[in-house]
């Protein structure tokens, strides 16, 4: 009876982990670009799309400019936070990236990963 306890409270806590580090969203660009209407479509989940349209308008967006050193910096985060095992955090890093740059496969790739954890 005690070993089921604990099995219930860890698939409880395990949830709940997981619903609270789903909390964080990825910001769409308000830059109201051609870039800002392709992350627009493929948040809801409009996948067919032009992706090498995509990836040439992040150069041209506004929010290319905005990648500078907080992006690395959240990357470093995002890689201590894999080597942790804290998937909260990679979850939460990851998806900062990809409100800086949607097009970042790295983000996309520990962002998948994380998930099918």
């Amino acid at each position: 009876m005690k070993n089921h306890l604990y099995i219930i409270c860890f698939i409880f806590f395990s949830q709940l982990t997981i619903c609270t580090a789903q909390e964080d969203k990825i910001k769409i660009p308000d830059t109201n670009d051609k870039y800002a209407e392709y992350v627009k479509k493929l948040e809801n989940g409009e996948t067919d799309i032009d992706y090498t349209d995509f990836r040439n308008s992040f150069v041209d967006s506004k929010m290319f400019s905005k990648k500078s050193t907080n992006y690395r910096d959240i990357q470093k985060k995002l890689f201590e936070a894999i080597n942790k095992g804290d998937y909260n955090e990679v979850i939460k890093a990851a998806k900062a990236m990809l409100s800086i740059d949607y097009t970042s496969m790295t983000a996309h790739m520990y962002l998948q990963k994380t998930y099918k954890i």
